[in-house]
Parts: C-alpha cells; structure tokens; sequence
C-alpha cells in the first residue's frame, strides 16, 4: 500500500522474490525484495545514473536561490 515506497524500490531495479502473508498488524503482506548485484557494471551505470540527476536537480535548487 505504501506506493511512494515502491516506486522507489522500482526505481533501483529492485524485484520481489518473496511475501509475507498478512505480516502487519493490518494484515497487509511484506514484501521481500532483493537487489541486482551491487558491484555489476549495470547496477553501477544506474547509481550513477541516478547521482547525476541527483546532483543537477540539486544544482539547480541552488543556483534558483541566487538568481
């Protein structure tokens, strides 16, 4: 239910590989999610990736504060 969450979880490329049935006190499933391999070249370009936009967005806010 926590779609903000997910989205980010998405985001990294992460997948569910498991569930826990009715593991909260709503009875609302947990997921279990793993990650490809931190140190593959395809995980690596998409933290960079990620850093970079990162970094522009963060850029931006500030040169906005100055202009």
């Amino acid at each position: 239910s926590n779609a903000v969450a997910l989205a980010l979880y998405q985001k990294y490329r992460f997948a569910e590989v498991g569930r826990r049935k009715a593991y909260y006190s709503d009875n609302e499933d947990a997921l279990i999610l793993t990650a490809p391999p931190f140190e593959s070249p395809a995980y690596q370009s998409l933290l960079a990736f990620r850093k970079n936009r990162v970094q522009s967005r963060l850029q931006k806010i500030d040169l906005d504060k100055h202009v």
